[in-house]
């Protein structure tokens, strides 16, 4: 699986995670919305998620690396300052990776190899 693949499944996850909160809190949610459903001051930028309500809407950006997001976050949230009625939520969600502990000195992994997940 390449890098971006995972990205990718970690963004859905994360987003898949925050629509029945959103959901429950009266939102309509719309997951990778069209540019042309957006209001005009987005349509130069896709949000991974957008949710609607009232006067109060949501536009999310999922980022798995916190470096690589902090020059976009400061242009996007210039973009938003003018909109009261919108506000943008960046949501940093580190990859989890697999790291082998070997339960013995064998160079491959045995039936009782334990597989523990932590943060990049």
């Amino acid at each position: 699986m390449s890098i971006s693949q995972f990205d990718s499944e970690l963004e859905r996850s994360v987003l898949d995670s925050m629509v029945p909160r959103l959901e429950a809190d009266g939102y309509r949610v719309v997951i990778h919305p069209k540019r042309d459903t957006l209001p005009t001051f987005l349509q130069e930028y896709q949000p991974d998620m957008v949710a609607y309500k009232d006067k109060k809407n949501l536009a999310f950006e999922i980022k798995a690396r916190v470096s690589a997001a902090e020059q976009k976050e400061r242009r996007l949230r210039e973009r938003f300052a003018g909109h009261p009625d919108w506000e943008l939520r960046f949501i940093y969600a580190p990859p989890l990776i697999p790291m082998q502990i070997f339960r013995s000195s064998q160079s491959k992994p045995c039936p009782s190899t334990l597989i523990v997940l932590k943060p990049l």
